[in-house]
């Protein structure tokens, strides 16, 4: 069975008595660009269209399932594209910063990170993550 193991800093030495780890949410990892995606955007088009056909059953629910729902909610759709082209061409990175901002929104109300290292012996991660080695070392077996 391999080893893993935690890094933890002195602060952390109720982990004796509860045993108690964290999973992360991506805002509060050390490195500030950790789980960020790059959002290369040229052409919004695509993208726009993506987005709305993975959400047409919402819109569609949301304008009534009617011809004159299907109708009005086929012209808000396309009124909606306009706007962010438009938008998107005033200033090329409002998408691009929106996105991130859902994207970011979400991943840390829904996403934890449980850190582990395969090496016991890593200066770095002593000094990093055990308070200049003066913290301690969890080892566990999976």
């Amino acid at each position: 069975m391999p080893t893993l193991y935690k890094y933890l800093p002195p602060d952390r030495s109720a982990y004796l008595d509860d045993e108690l780890l964290r999973f992360t949410q991506p805002s509060a990892l050390n490195d500030p660009f950790e789980c960020i995606p790059v959002i290369p955007l040229v052409d919004p088009g695509p993208f726009l269209d993506g987005v709305i056909d993975r959400n047409r059953a919402y819109i569609m629910a949301k304008y009534g399932t009617s011809r004159k729902g299907a109708r009005t909610a086929k012209k808000a759709i396309l009124l909606a594209k306009a706007e962010l082209r438009r938008t998107y061409k005033r200033d090329p990175q409002y998408l691009p910063n929106l996105f991130l901002k859902r994207y970011l929104f979400h991943t840390n109300n829904t996403l934890g990170i449980f850190s582990l290292s395969r090496r016991w012996n890593s200066t770095l991660m002593w000094s990093h993550y055990c308070a200049a080695h003066s913290g301690f070392l969890r080892g566990i077996q999976f």
